[in-house]
């Protein structure tokens, strides 16, 4: 039982069907077979969750009902990540260890997913749509996009692989074939899955693993290939490969401004960039946030407060048919700034840190996986896909006793 349902929280996007929602909530489920204790700290962080929805539901029934809210459904979502974040805590390094070992069958089995999907076949896909029905057998070609493997679409499949692989990658001993393994992971996701925001978090996850403040010369050798390698392919090689991540650096290097190509981005991204920077405007102006659930109204409210014009972003004029319309943000720290405002992210984040250490420590490996994982909260993803807090718990588990030797020869 342990092994398959711990199977499907690699695998979120897996409804069966069931369900509209993009993510299924395996990380309740997890924790309804699995969960042995709670900590306090943990007992809080839910606390103020379910305060902050009963402030979006009575800022509802002030207005009279006429307000529009989520709030059953975005709670669920951030109970999805908490609760399977409380679990694997409580199970303790053991079953940390199965689940190393776990996402590193995962990891090859995807791979291998993925190169099937790019040859196409219509019998993978019949099958891939009852698991996921908004999945694929074969790669987006007519949307110049490549592979979605077992999600949704082709820029949470890459991060989701890159995560599934860091799992293993840093806590396994580091050797020579490494920083193969990571160029290869790069190319994979440039070429088969073609996401550039995936190519993005890729290389920002490598780049934290790898820079080191006090290094030796091998070190910095070795980075210094790597870094010029990664330039090489990203301005050489990769425009002419075609695919999402190709053709805006094609793009981008023919413009002449930073201005004009951070707006170029903005566009080119949906509803991402305009989020992030529309929503921690909102958790600055609104300090406890809207709440939860209040997203279908407080987003176009931080939108009119930013003081940017939503008629500028081509994502009104697709999905809105010119209108402001309300849209989720990326990650889940424009969420919750979104909903708690930034007190309650600062409280949640404090409250987070303390549970975990009821359960170990941390050292320099863990420390970057921390890092990973605030690039990722931060910049990409739903709030509810839990795939990004296995990774962070599991490899602080795994982590937790062993001898920081880099500490030690300090």
């Amino acid at each position: 039982m342990f092994r398959a349902i711990s199977l499907l929280l690699f695998l979120p996007s897996v409804t069966f069907g069931l369900i509209s929602a993009e993510v299924f909530p395996w990380g309740v489920i997890f924790a309804a077979f699995h969960m042995r204790s709670v900590s306090r700290p943990m007992l809080l962080l839910v606390g103020i969750m379910f305060a902050s929805c009963f402030y979006a539901l009575a800022a509802l029934i002030i207005d009279g009902g006429t307000l529009e809210t989520d709030v059953i459904r975005s709670l669920a979502a951030y109970m999805n990540v908490i609760l399977v974040s409380c679990t694997l805590l409580s199970l303790g390094k053991n079953r940390a260890i199965e689940i190393c070992l776990l996402s590193k069958k995962i990891f090859w089995g995807l791979i291998a997913l993925g190169l099937i999907q790019t040859l196409g076949s219509d019998m993978l896909g019949s099958f891939i749509q009852l698991l996921v029905p908004r999945g694929e057998g074969s790669a987006l070609v007519e949307s110049n996009r490549g592979v979605t493997l077992f999600a949704t679409e082709p820029a949470r499949a890459g991060i989701e692989l890159t995560l599934i692989y860091l799992i293993s990658r840093l806590t396994s001993e580091h050797n020579r074939n490494t920083l193969i393994m990571d160029l290869f992971l790069i190319v994979f996701i440039a070429l088969i899955i073609k996401s550039a925001s995936a190519v993005a978090f890729a290389i920002g996850a490598f780049a934290i693993i790898h820079f080191k403040v006090k290094a030796n010369i091998i070190t910095l050798f070795s980075t210094l290939v790597l870094t010029s390698i990664l330039g090489f392919f990203v301005i050489s090689i990769l425009p002419t490969m075609g695919g999402r991540a190709g053709d805006l650096v094609a793009s981008s290097s023919d413009m002449g401004s930073l201005g004009q190509i951070l707006f170029y981005l903005a566009n080119e991204s949906g509803n991402r960039l305009l989020a992030l920077y529309s929503f921690s405007v909102s958790g600055l102006y609104h300090p406890l946030g809207f709440g939860i659930g209040s997203w279908p109204y407080s987003s176009m409210i931080a939108v009119q407060e930013s003081g940017l014009d939503f008629h500028d972003f081509r994502f009104f004029e697709v999905r809105g048919d010119g209108h402001l319309i309300p849209f989720r943000g990326p990650g889940v720290i424009s969420n919750l700034l979104l909903d708690v405002g930034i007190i309650g992210v600062i409280s949640l984040f404090v409250l987070f840190k303390r549970s975990m250490l009821e359960y170990g420590t941390f050292n320099s490996l863990s420390k970057k996986a921390f890092w990973i994982f605030f690039f990722k909260i931060s910049l990409f993803g739903s709030p509810g896909n839990p795939i990004v807090f296995i990774f962070f718990i599991t490899v602080f588990l795994v982590l937790s006793s062993r001898i920081d030797t880099q500490n030690i020869s300090k």
